[in-house]
């Protein structure tokens, strides 16, 4: 694999409004690295933008779950950005409650969010990404996608789920210069809790 330098190249993040896309953006701008910035929560993301002074950062407000929306973004930060050497996938969220509390809805809810998200920008990123002379896709996926304990039915799914397109993925772009990993995260404060969902059967 050819050496992949993130400075002055521009990396697409999502999830970049809070908890560790926002990490990462900070860290990747006191680096040099051009910022491409996706969230659904403008607000938040416009606050994460303005403190990222020093570097080149474009913000998109995107509901992932929403294709045309995706595919549209892409495209707009293609034009904006003509080295994108890096996708990092952190968008995603929680949804807590047993099988008979959980509705087929919110489970469907949480695929959309945390997997189909996650295949929809890849995939439409994904010529940009084949343009650059060395580029790597990381989909940020969770312990939970190695072990699935009780209670988290849906999230365990879709982190699994992840997982899997993530090793796909990776066997089908051998022999390119996209490369692909994932990373499994254990606890990490982010406020995924308090951000998810609980299933409306819960006792409040």
């Amino acid at each position: 694999m050819k050496h992949l330098d993130l400075t002055g190249s521009t990396t697409v993040i999502t999830g970049a409004a809070n908890g560790m896309g926002a990490d990462i953006a900070r860290l990747l701008a006191g680096r040099g690295t051009h910022l491409a910035l996706i969230d659904h929560d403008a607000a938040a993301l416009a606050t994460i933008a303005a403190e990222l002074t020093d570097a080149h950062v474009t913000t998109h407000v995107v509901d992932l779950r929403d294709d045309d929306a995706v595919f549209a973004a892409a495209a707009s930060i293609a034009e904006g950005h003509p080295r994108i050497n890096a996708l990092i996938t952190c968008a995603g969220s929680s949804m807590l409650g047993d099988i008979d509390q959980l509705t087929m809805e919110e489970m469907r809810w949480l695929t959309d969010v945390n997997l189909w998200g996650t295949v929809s920008i890849t995939k439409a990123l994904l010529p940009a990404l084949r343009a650059a002379p060395a580029a790597h896709i990381t989909h940020l996926a969770s312990v939970y996608a190695l072990a699935a304990p009780a209670g988290r039915i849906p999230y365990a799914v879709s982190k699994f789920a992840v997982r899997a397109f993530s090793e796909a993925l990776r066997h089908e772009l051998e022999g390119t210069s996209v490369s692909v990993g994932a990373v499994y995260p254990a606890g990490v404060r982010t406020g995924i809790i308090l951000h998810g969902r609980y299933a409306a059967a819960i006792d409040p």
